[in-house]
């Protein structure tokens, strides 16, 4: 039997974390495991909630195949309440069948019919006619008892109906309990022998008796501020909950009682609910009234072992389940004797009669005062507890589908083109489709079902198929790529792709494939339509395509498409100080892009624990593991795609290496490389009258303009000491041929390919001993200590010249290393067999710069309404943010938001005040200064004395809509007269692209320089040198007052103006440029000027850059 799952109900809002979603969860999975042999489950979900698709995956990966959990797309809104035509919901549900029926169930099963009237989560019965039985939950019909308060509305009526419609049209319809079942029979016109009672069941892993510790009982009742003992309810606040009468009966306690407890509240919805926190402060119960808040499902079993009292006090219910695993964890429970509740509980003396706010103040009164009655209320919780349990209840519904599928009528039906059935059955209705909906239609068609093809392993070479620069890593990438495009593994073909970052479609390398490998492929570069099971790798190095693809990847995950990346070092992190600041914070950027992809694969061990380390504290959260695997590289350079040629001058200098001892370093001449310290080790040892060479090859890096200038200019360049820059793989194979030994300085390295290349060359090594060395080349190099002198590499030679002469160096001829097609294998198995060094955890630490949105996981939002398009309300007059921190201990917050009118506000990080002021208008924005920093665990706490209900239905107590989120640098103050260059740390650069070597462009057409000033100055003039794209307008404000206004042009200008007044603290320098506009099609960015310097100058005082505007 086959049997496709529909999962909603474990991804919306509305259901996912509430009651309907535990249920999805826990039943499913015992089906899953309770499944006999011959049974085969697919998940299938709803693609719109990219949040829930990764967290689902992994609560069911370790007992069902990744392929049986599949998912369906929708790129348009078909919720019954969205305002959009009939014709679009329909096509929702046309998609959504189709592709459920294409697996060719046997039945297919929803978990919650009533989905779809706010989210885009379509439900549907036998819209189309395939033979598939269709199974279907009814968890109650509350509304149908309810109908002036659940029903008045029409829109909400005809979505209700509807679903109802189709919960009869279900060939099997489950009841969570007898009393629902008898509900279906009564209200609805269906044959009783469809309606099946599966009564629910816990998980007694999460929820059981076993006692907290004292840390875990501290640490709960801290979290959620429970200082008393204290009466608990945990639910929706719809009306059948109950939950007002709840309070009233509190209210009425005699006073001894209920000043001895608190009454705690649990449900994400109560905090924002005016009208209901009014009625807490009307029966005079608001100073032990505690509202929780949403709690974390971690955290329910242990509130539930730390109450007094549980109740359940709702009038109407399916089931019933917090009762039942409050139970379970020990609870004396006592709630309604009506519907399913009182099968639960079964013990008259703890049930009352749910619409009598007298008997409800009773029996509340009686458990907490009556120690015998409370011990039998105690005692009946476990045993009426022990008569369920989820594997029961997935025995129960395989025997309704084993006894269903032996009369049925489906027995493996073809199925031919799904995107055929799915045009056929929305022909009629496409008259009422506008283009763009035909298109979004046309859109999730293609994306749900791709054409059936061999699954392909995408190797993304961005880089290195436009510009080749000769690189260590990007000769990893031609050799990888050769070896995977010529052998590709069995079960899949192997693809060269490349991107860009203004562009999220990948298209295939075909011409670059032609042309450096000589495959056979289209000559055309077509694009790549991705499908589950196809695997991404980022082989090469391209950060900004892998940031810009952060989401998308996000999206090709979901969609099941594995994303993995190549991590060839962690040096501009480990050691910043080597690289230019922009990379830094770029590759920094770099990383938590690759964090929430499936995985890395490291070139050493090395690299795999750094990258370990840094994740596991900075990396996004998971549901999943984050895999990290680690392979070592290849080193025949024939097998690597090489370059050829030699260049003019070549023999020349490969004579002059033959003629003495030559000591060769290989890669690019960057501040780690350890190439000053070896150029002054070689002049101590020319000095000594040492006859050798010494060989750099490598283009120029970042940082080392002075000492390229020095190479140059050295005495013995061109005689004993050569720098050969951007050479052939053909040159560089003869210059290891005619070297002597290789010198690896390097202060860090992803893994030291030179060092492998030496070995295969039978060149022998002098090391620094660093871990990654030793990793490579173990007993095989020769070492010196790690550090910076100049006479420690010197002796370090000269010990070894004289090891050399005696036979006694080591030698790297016997030193183990891979040809490229055994690196490729070592790369391949780890994907395609799991083979993982390291499975971790993220755990979100923010650090400087790291930009949160409204709608970020990393944030903890306490007294926030759930995240809107572009951002999220405070719905509380004291809400908080809580994060965890990984960087100094001061910085600079940075909020943008938008007060509801005006809004005064007082931030507090953790204890200590550190903004107050008064908001009004849209687009605002807080700066502030922020101190004591913890690492660890921080919290921003408001105060938001002006918190007001926005009028009509809505009751929440809004104040601030948060747009995003940041903590950044702390902001030096700046200095009179004093030059600032493109790059200082002295500004926050928004709307600006990174730092160049000479200028940083504006990358918007609003960009702006935010910086902390001291005191309150005036008359200072302002001046600016820049450049410009061709012909600008430019406007300057500052603090929102203009100060200058004009038109520029040219490549070295002055724009410079008074200012009247800079105040004290933060300040705001905003750039107006409406002429701003790509340079060419090759380059996205929005460019307009590039600044070079800024100063602020006293007025008696000029600086002289050049020409004025």
């Amino acid at each position: 039997m086959r049997i496709v799952i529909d999962m909603q109900g474990l991804q919306t809002r509305s259901s996912g974390h509430r009651g309907v979603g535990r249920y999805t969860e826990n039943l499913i999975r015992n089906m899953i495991i309770e499944a006999a042999p011959q049974h085969e489950i697919y998940l299938a979900l709803n693609g719109t909630f990219t949040d829930s698709i990764d967290s689902i995956r992994a609560k069911f990966l370790d007992i069902l195949p990744r392929d049986r959990i599949v998912v369906w797309q929708n790129f348009f809104n078909a919720a019954a309440r969205s305002g959009h035509s009939e014709a679009l919901k329909y096509a929702g549900y046309v998609i959504r069948e189709v592709f459920l029926n294409s697996f060719r169930p046997d039945i297919i099963f929803s978990t919650n019919l009533q989905e779809g009237l706010d989210e885009s989560a379509p439900t549907s019965v036998h819209e189309l006619s395939y033979p598939t039985l269709y199974c279907s939950t009814l968890h109650d019909l509350v509304p149908f008892y309810y109908e002036d308060r659940y029903l008045s509305d029409p829109g909400i009526r005809k979505w209700y109906t509807e679903k109802i419609e189709y919960a009869k049209a279900s060939d099997l319809i489950i009841a969570d309990s007898h009393a629902t079942r008898s509900d279906i029979l009564a209200k609805l016109d269906v044959s009783e022998s469809k309606v099946f009672t599966i009564e629910l069941g816990y998980d007694s892993a999460v929820f059981n008796a076993t006692p907290l510790t004292n840390k875990e009982r501290e640490f709960t009742l801290k979290k959620y501020e429970l200082k008393n003992p204290f009466i608990f309810y945990v639910g929706g606040n719809d009306s059948h909950k109950n939950v007002e009468r709840l309070i009233s009966a509190f209210s009425q306690l005699p006073e001894d009682l209920r000043n001895s407890f608190d009454l705690v509240i649990g449900g994400k919805d109560f905090p924002k609910d005016q009208m209901f926190i009014n009625r807490i402060e009307q029966l005079g119960i608001y100073e032990n009234t505690i509202l929780t808040g949403f709690i974390e499902d971690d955290d329910l079993p242990k509130l539930y072992k730390l109450c007094k009292i549980f109740v359940f006090p709702s009038t109407h219910e399916g089931f019933g389940l917090p009762a039942l695993e409050a139970m379970a964890c020990g609870a004396a429970v006592i709630g309604s004797g009506t519907s399913s509740i009182q099968e639960i509980i079964n013990f008259k003396p703890a049930m009352f009669d749910p619409y009598e706010i007298d008997d409800i103040q009773l029996k509340l009164r009686n458990a907490l005062s009556d120690v015998d009655l409370y011990r039998e209320i105690l005692e009946n919780g476990p045993k009426q507890a022990s008569r369920y349990s989820w594997t029961r209840s997935a025995r129960e519904l395989w025997t309704v589908f084993e006894n269903a599928t032996q009369i049925s009528r489906t027995k493996g039906y073809r199925f031919d083109d799904p995107v055929q059935h799915v045009i056929d059955a929305l022909a009629k209705h496409t008259a009422e489709l506008d283009d763009n909906a035909l298109a979004d239609i046309a859109h999730s068609i293609s994306e749900t079902f791709p054409v059936p093809r061999t699954r392909k392993i995408y190797l993304d070479i961005s880089s290195v198929a436009t510009h080749d620069y000769k690189s260590g890593i990007q000769r990893v990438v031609r050799a990888i790529a050769a070896e995977l495009v010529n052998n590709h593994p069995r079960d899949f073909e192997v693809e060269l792709a490349y991107t860009s970052t203004s562009d999220m479609r990948f298209y295939a390398a075909n011409e670059y494939s032609r042309r450096v490998f000589n495959a056979k492929v289209s000559p055309h570069d077509e694009e790549i339509e991705f499908m589950a099971g196809d695997i991404l790798i980022y082989l090469d190095l391209h950060p900004g395509v892998a940031i810009a693809h952060r989401e998308h990847n996000r999206y090709l995950r979901n969609k099941g498409i594995s994303v993995y990346h190549v991590v060839y070092d962690l040096l501009p992190i480990l050691k910043p100080e080597s690289f230019w600041p922009e990379l830094c914070r770029e590759f920094r950027l770099w990383t938590d892009a690759v964090s929430v992809s499936n995985g890395a694969l490291c070139i050493s061990k090395s690299v795999a624990d750094e990258l370990k380390e840094y994740l596991d504290i900075f990396g996004e959260r998971r549901s999943s593991k984050f895999k990290i695997g680690y392979f070592h590289l290849g080193a025949d350079i024939e097998n690597s795609a090489p370059t050829k040629g030699l260049e003019e001058g070549a023999e020349s200098v490969l004579r002059s290496l033959d003629a003495r001892k030559t000591f060769l370093m290989v890669g690019t001449i960057e501040p780690r490389k350890g190439g000053q310290q070896a150029l002054a080790a070689f002049d101590k040892l020319w000095k000594q009258a040492k006859d050798v060479n010494l060989v750099f090859v490598g283009r120029e890096g970042w940082g080392v303009r002075d000492f390229a200038e020095h190479l140059l200019s050295h005495k013995e360049n061109g005689k004993r000491l050569f720098w050969l820059q951007g050479i052939s793989d053909e040159y560089l194979k003869k210059v290891y041929s005619s070297s002597d030994c290789l010198i690896a300085a390097s202060t860090g390295e992803g893994f030291g390919l030179p060092l492998i290349e030496a070995a295969q060359h039978k060149l022998p090594i002098i090391a620094r001993d660093i871990p990654v060395f030793k990793e490579v080349a173990g007993e095989h190099a020769f070492y010196f200590e790690d550090n910076t002198e100049p006479d420690t590499m010197a002796n370090a030679i000269d010990t070894w010249l004289k090891l050399q002469k005696s036979d006694r160096h080591p030698r790297a001829d016997q030193m183990p290393w891979l040809t490229w097609r055994e690196s490729a294998d070592q790369f391949m198995n780890i994907v395609l067999n799991d083979d993982w060094e390291y499975l971790i955890d993220g755990h979100g630490y923010l650090y400087e710069g790291l930009k949160q949105s409204h709608a970020s996981e990393r944030l903890e939002w306490v007294g926030f309404s759930d995240a809107e398009s572009d951002f999220r309300w405070s719905s509380t007059a004291s809400p908080g943010i809580r994060f965890l921190w990984g960087g100094q201990h001061e910085g600079t917050l940075l909020i943008k938001c938008t007060p509801l009118g005006t809004q005064r506000v007082t931030i507090y990080l953790n204890t200590r005040k550190i903004y107050s002021g008064v908001l009004s208008g849209a687009n605002t924005e807080i700066f502030c200064s922020m101190r004591d920093l913890d690492f660890g665990e921080n919290e921003i706490r408001f105060e938001l004395p002006d918190a007001q209900s926005p009028g009509g239905a809505d009751v929440r107590l809004l104040a601030i809509a948060i747009r995003s989120f940041e903590i950044g640098p702390t902001l030096p103050q700046l200095k009179d007269n004093s030059v600032y260059n493109h790059s200082s740390n002295e500004f926050i650069w928004d709307g600006f692209s990174g730092a160049e070597k000479e200028f940083r462009w504006t990358e918007e057409r609003h960009a702006r320089l935010i910086f902390n000033w001291k005191g309150t100055d005036r008359k200072k003039r302002l001046e600016i040198r820049c450049k410009t794209l061709d012909v600008q307008r430019i406007t300057v404000l500052l603090n929102e007052r203009e100060i200058y206004t004009g038109e520029l042009s040219g490549d070295d200008l002055v724009v410079s103006t008074d200012v009247a007044e800079i105040k004290g603290g933060f300040n705001t320098l905003s750039l107006l440029l409406p002429d701003a506009r790509r340079p060419n099609d090759a380059d996205p960015r929005t460019l307009a000027i590039a600044l070079k310097d800024i100063v602020f100058v006293d007025e008696s005082r000029k600086f002289n850059y050049g020409m004025e505007s």
